[in-house]
């Protein structure tokens, strides 16, 4: 097993509040995307309905209207996900530098009552940093499952357990479909 050290537990929670960051910006990436063709849908359903019967043009405007729209919001959302993640590799990479030129530092000094001095600083320290760390991971947990959310449902198939099963699952739409057909009348027996 690893000495867990300052260094280690410090570098392992700025690499958990990275990767926090990466997953929240993309969910904030998937989110925007959700929502912009949730309102791009919306138009078209709009324009189906009522723009198209009663004026065409009208109708053809908005389309294309609602289109540029939609790649002008894409492109702002993908440019705004770009440049955050660009802030975030620099500065996580000048933070990880940072640290270890001062652990390295701090490894090199040969006064022993300076060097004891920050030994025992750092076994104080370390208690936090543990601490931190744990918060860390369970902040990663949870932008994980929301950078999850964010990506939508995904659609997962059922599998029939046994055939019994399986038969009354493929029944359930002809079953739909019979209850929604009209009914006749039943001939007498």
């Amino acid at each position: 097993m690893s000495e867990t050290t300052l260094r280690t537990v410090t570098l392992e929670t700025v690499a958990n509040y990275r990767q926090a960051a990466e997953h929240t910006i993309s969910a904030y990436r998937a989110s925007g995307h959700r929502l912009l063709g949730l309102m791009s849908r919306n138009v078209e359903r709009a324009t189906q309905r009522g723009a198209e019967r009663v004026a065409p043009r009208l109708a053809a405007a908005l389309r294309r209207t609602s289109s540029k729209v939609t790649v002008a919001a894409a492109r702002g959302i993908d440019a705004v996900s770009a440049r955050s993640e660009r802030a975030l590799d620099l500065g996580g990479d000048g933070i990880s530098q940072g640290l270890g030129r001062v652990a390295d530092i701090v490894e090199g000094i040969e006064n022993r009552y300076l060097a004891g001095g920050l030994q025992a600083a750092a076994r104080i320290s370390l208690t936090g940093a543990r601490a931190a760390l744990g918060l860390s991971r369970t902040l990663l947990a949870g932008a994980d499952k929301l950078s999850t959310a964010a990506a939508g449902p995904v659609k997962v198939t059922k599998r029939a357990s046994t055939p019994r099963r399986a038969a009354k699952t493929a029944a359930k739409p002809a079953r739909a479909a019979a209850k929604k057909a009209p009914r006749s009348r039943r001939a007498a027996v």
